[in-house]
């Protein structure tokens, strides 16, 4: 019984129902299930942890992107849309980046989210930091631009700036995605503190 109502659910969040209808659904199954039943998805709606650390990807309110919080709301909210449209989410698939502001990610002049539009500079391929398959909730993964450019953290002893590196795959390039709350609007945060500097020793 439970397998044929997990079976269901799955079934019941692929159908024909709009990204909008279907992302509060998601993201109660998402508490509910074991992240291994419930594969990432076009238009789920995720966070990205730096590997090994709790700081995030963050998106401030004019698109320039840090990792220096460990906060998991509003300005670290990316909505994930398959290059292909409705469907799984596989190791080595193209996707767009959606930031909290309705502005994607993009490599154009850097790495921000900036663009309006998903274009060429708005792609990246998603991949399991290991082995092959589906991606859920919980995997390491790695993103690369349409230029074989990984998106990395400049230093993992203080998470911090997010930039655009070479083609090297280590665990400053590795992030742990997660499925975040459905935003049921398009959100005004309050500024947070201003940006930490990192230390040096």
């Amino acid at each position: 019984l439970k397998a044929f109502g997990v079976q269901v659910a799955r079934l019941a969040i692929r159908g024909r129902g709009t990204l909008a209808a279907m992302a509060p659904l998601r993201a109660a199954l998402a508490a509910l299930l074991p992240a291994a039943v419930l594969g990432l998805i076009h238009g789920d709606e995720v966070f990205f942890k730096v590997l090994g650390t709790e700081h995030r990807l963050t998106i401030e309110e004019r698109g320039n992107i840090h990792a220096y919080w460990t906060h998991h709301g509003v300005w670290q909210h990316f909505t994930l849309e398959r290059d292909g449209g409705a469907g799984e989410v596989a190791s080595g698939d193209t996707v767009y980046l959606k930031a909290w502001t309705g502005k994607y990610l993009s490599r154009s002049n850097g790495l921000s989210a900036s663009s309006s539009t998903s274009g060429r500079n708005e792609k990246f391929t998603i991949s399991l930091a290991s082995g092959a398959g589906a991606i859920a909730p919980g995997s390491a993964i790695t993103l690369e631009t349409n230029k074989k450019e990984p998106v990395v953290v400049e230093d993992l002893a203080s998470p911090g700036v997010v930039l655009l590196g070479n083609r090297r795959r280590d665990t400053a390039s590795q992030f742990v995605v997660e499925m975040a709350p459905h935003l049921t609007t398009t959100p005004q945060p309050t500024t947070p503190a201003p940006t930490p500097q990192p230390t040096t020793t």
